[in-house]
């Protein structure tokens, strides 16, 4: 699943153009796009529950800190009890994971840790 905002990356068919590639090479896509500046709690489990239920064995943060910030905790939500905010601090294994970053000096694909709106949520492992 890929994991996205509304804004630009649909608009200027950056999405168009990771779909079809993961298409082309027979990887069936779905596409979250309800991400917002600063994620939310609320955004993150939306996100982990559609994970969970379709199964997905990697999901993709394309865009910017927000977008893959959303992905890395909604890995945690798919395949972890409870709530992220649960998670606070604790390492946790979450779902294969990478992020297309399409914005440059942001750096927050090489953290384990990401940070949501009013939640500071840290030290994940990631895996994949």
């Amino acid at each position: 699943m890929v994991i996205t905002d509304k804004k630009g990356l649909i608009q200027a068919g950056i999405l168009d153009t990771v779909e079809s590639s993961l298409k082309e090479a027979g990887i069936a896509v779905n596409v979250f796009s309800d991400v917002e500046e600063n994620p939310s709690v609320e955004t993150v489990h939306a996100a982990g529950e559609l994970l969970k239920k379709g199964g997905y064995k990697l999901v993709i943060g394309l865009g910017g800190g927000s977008s893959i910030d959303t992905a890395k905790c909604a890995s945690i939500v798919a395949t972890n009890p409870g709530s992220i905010i649960d998670y606070e601090g604790i390492k946790k294994v979450g779902l294969g994971r990478t992020a297309m970053m399409t914005v440059g000096a942001v750096s927050i694909e090489m953290v384990l840790g990401t940070a949501l709106a009013f939640y500071l949520i840290a030290s994940f492992v990631c895996r994949g």
